[in-house]
């Protein structure tokens, strides 16, 4: 037999390393496989339908989609660096079509939208815009497509508590008051547990919900009366006055309450699901925690946060992340969780007023002392502890003020058991505390401090809520007192308290609103009138002198040269 000639030889060598090439590569596929079900990460591949545009994008580009994606990568890091948001704006909507399944370019795409893009307008209008695109971009478009990637969840989290919640951006009012009428309309006003439940219970099909013969005979009323519910849903939910005068009639004939009631909870509950992305039955788990209003931003942080710690599992970094978020919504929940809001009217304002919820109090606790236990081992460990006390502290002294002594005492027992404190009565705990925010202060600074206080009070007063009002004016003279003690020598006069409340009195009536002042002439008739007839004297007073001044003569008309 004649021997194999060398181009033989090469054949077979280049076969055969060929054939040990896929034997690799089906290896590595079934490890790139394990590792993908092991961290979670399915939901990048199959499970969730791409929109069509996007699939055939990522196929038709075929070999050459790598080379694209970088391309467009390279141009948006000179477009960030160049600060061209807006264009960025654009490239990552194409970079999105190219790598749906890469949850960093739909987290990068929103922050840029919700970050840089807004604060490029003045108007809050314009601002709110993009910052309600970046949730958009996260939570209908990222989400869906990558259901499992908790890094999007936290994203969208860190987007509610931060650019909404906190009071970083300028607009941040304009941002809380949006989310709280666009919740007030999705749910109503509170309070919400019991709705929740009645919306959970729903139909969750248009379908099921007709199969029942009372509320199919509604429908068909309501039909016939010129408001389709399934046109308008919120609407008829919300018994809007602009809808036909015979179905608001309808809706509201005791024969129709459990039909209209059932009806309700169908059109909120689809709302919440196809638009707003909620699930009902989460957050409901969420409302035992407290009663939750989810017109805050602070609700939704906690909710989104909450999706992000179930995904993250072991990974001690991204989990700390989650629960910092987390724990930061709840507590925020505490410290202002009860909310006033008035939509505004073409001659006032939006009214958006938030005040401390003690009933997430101890939740808040029992949750802190469960993440200290999980990073007491980790570089994470002394910090959070550190902020746990923190916390603590200021919970007895909110307490004291809103004179709830028995929450006060069993709170600080906690911190002098935890080493935060030396054993101490809570009156002394809570003058040391006095004293450490009045340190060094000018007496100007204090008695603004004090006045911050008395405005508050009479707020709370003008909107019917004694105990905070009492609180915070407890708080004012307790204050006082100890700044009076730490002064009494002092050669310099001072206002008296009396003189600070009339103070702050007088500033209610420049920024209240009609409702909060007629409240106000109830509760301290003589006062108010005093502060009023005190303020018309000085205005007549002023129009005398503002007629006596001479008129600005004209100026000289310009010389022709």
């Amino acid at each position: 037999m004649r021997p194999a000639s060398a181009t033989t030889l090469r054949r077979w060598a280049f076969a055969a390393a060929a054939l040990a090439c896929a034997i690799a590569a089906s290896q590595a596929h079934l490890t790139v496989r394990r590792q993908l079900e092991e961290h979670k990460l399915g939901g990048y591949r199959g499970e969730a339908k791409v929109p069509p545009i996007i699939d055939l994008a990522t196929k038709s580009l075929g070999c050459f989609r790598a080379l694209a994606i970088i391309a467009l990568w390279i141009r948006a890091s000179d477009l960030q660096d160049q600060g061209k948001f807006f264009e960025l704006n654009d490239l990552f909507r194409m970079i999105s079509q190219l790598e749906p399944r890469f949850p960093g370019v739909w987290a990068y795409w929103a922050w840029n939208v919700a970050y840089n893009c807004s604060v490029k307008f003045t108007d809050p209008k314009d601002r709110w815009r993009w910052v309600s695109l970046g949730i958009e971009i996260l939570r209908d478009r990222g989400i869906p497509i990558n259901p499992n990637a908790p890094v999007l969840y936290r994203e969208l989290a860190w987007l509610y508590n931060h650019k909404i919640g906190q009071d970083m951006d300028d607009a941040h009012i304009y941002y809380k008051v949006r989310l709280a009428d666009l919740m007030q309309h999705a749910l109503g006003k509170p309070p919400y547990l019991e709705r929740l439940k009645a919306i959970a219970a729903a139909p969750a099909t248009e379908a099921d919900l007709l199969a029942d013969p009372a509320v199919k005979a509604l429908v068909a009323a309501l039909k016939a009366a010129g408001a389709d519910p399934f046109d308008k849903p919120l609407a008829l939910a919300n018994r809007d006055p602009a809808l036909p005068p015979a179905a608001l009639a309808l809706l509201e004939e005791p024969a129709q309450a459990d039909a209209a009631a059932r009806l309700d909870a169908f059109l909120r509950s689809r709302h919440l699901r196809d638009e707003l992305k909620l699930d009902v039955a989460r957050m409901l788990k969420l409302m035992d925690f407290g009663p939750i209003d989810w017109r805050m931003p602070d609700a939704h942080s906690l909710y989104w946060a909450a999706r992000s710690v179930e995904l993250f599992g072991t990974n001690a970094f991204d989990a700390a992340n989650a629960d910092r978020i987390l724990l930061h919504s709840l507590i925020e929940l505490y410290r202002r969780g009860t909310l006033y809001f008035q939509p505004g009217t073409d001659d006032e304002p939006d009214s958006w007023i938030v005040a401390p919820n003690f009933a997430f109090l101890e939740h808040v606790v029992r949750l802190q002392e469960q993440i200290v236990q999980r990073h007491e081992k980790s570089d994470f460990g002394p910090p959070t502890r550190e902020a746990f006390l923190n916390f603590l502290r200021d919970a007895v002294v909110n307490l004291f003020t809103y004179n709830d002594l028995k929450n006060a005492t069993r709170y600080l027992q906690r911190l002098i058991e935890l080493g935060g404190e030396p054993k101490m009565s809570l009156e002394e705990f809570v003058n040391t505390r006095y004293e450490q925010l009045l340190k060094g202060m000018t007496t100007e600074q204090a008695m603004n401090l004090i006045s911050g206080f008395l405005f508050r009070s009479l707020m709370w007063a003008s909107l019917g809520d004694t105990d905070r009002a009492v609180g915070e004016e407890n708080m004012a003279r307790g204050l006082y007192a100890r700044y009076q003690d730490q002064h009494r020598a002092a050669r310099f006069k001072y206002p008296t308290i009396r003189e600070l409340w009339v103070g702050a009195l007088r500033q209610a009536l420049y920024v209240f609103r009609k409702y909060q002042l007629d409240e106000l002439r109830r509760l301290y008739p003589n006062d108010l009138k005093a502060v009023e007839d005190e303020l018309k004297k000085r205005e007549a007073e002023r129009e005398p002198a503002r007629e006596r001044q001479p008129e600005r003569p004209p100026s000289p008309a310009p010389q022709a040269k």
